[in-house]
């Protein structure tokens, strides 16, 4: 399956992604030497107590837990790819850790208090039939209402590893492929989040 590539004059774009890579990376490791050592801590422990077979299922958990932790099935299996929307299924969640929904209230005293209220955020599972005769599917969080989405069905998308939002092949408003904004000029920097906007998809 050819993967799609994020054009290099989108070099903001391809170091984000990058970013959040080492970020996966730097984690993982970390997490994985903690519990580690605490697998070969307990690795005798759990011989002596419950016998060979329990000690080493244990160790081979306590190694595999920070991969599934870090969000590692997510990793590799993110890939690009081409394709044609099947279907489009939005939905609406209640959110409370949005940075626009919390608000800080007066407590007693001088103390002031942060308090997390929720608000709705919309959501969109796109499913696609890829060029190369597989089903992907991939969710995306809408910056507002889902009437303004400009994808339908029938329309040709790239999504690119490692961004969230796909790319819509001919649209003249592009999408921002970081937070869905749709840009209405369709040239130059996203509105939303300042990241660079992919015009042109290589197919």
């Amino acid at each position: 399956m050819k993967t799609p590539i994020i054009p290099p004059e989108n070099a903001d774009l391809i170091a984000l992604v990058q970013k959040r890579d080492r970020h996966f990376l730097t984690q993982w490791l970390v997490s994985t030497a903690v519990t580690t050592i605490l697998a070969i801590a307990c690795f005798g422990l759990a011989m002596r107590s419950y016998g060979l077979l329990v000690a080493i299922l244990l160790a081979l958990v306590l190694v595999v837990l920070p991969f599934l932790l870090c969000g590692g099935i997510e990793w590799v299996t993110d890939r690009g790819f081409t394709g044609t929307v099947e279907s489009l299924d939005f939905s609406v969640r209640l959110e409370t850790h949005d940075p626009l929904g919390v608000v800080t209230v007066k407590g007693i005293g001088r103390k002031r208090v942060k308090r997390a209220t929720a608000c709705q955020v919309n959501y969109c599972k796109i499913s696609a039939l890829t060029d190369e005769g597989a089903y992907k599917t991939c969710t995306v969080r809408l910056p507002g209402d889902s009437e303004a989405f400009p994808l339908r069905k029938g329309d040709r998308i790239v999504k690119y590893r490692g961004l969230p939002c796909p790319v819509i092949v001919g649209c003249r408003t592009p999408l921002c492929v970081v937070c869905g904004y749709l840009d209405d000029d369709g040239k130059g920097e996203c509105r939303g989040c300042g990241h660079s906007l992919i015009v042109s998809p290589i197919d």
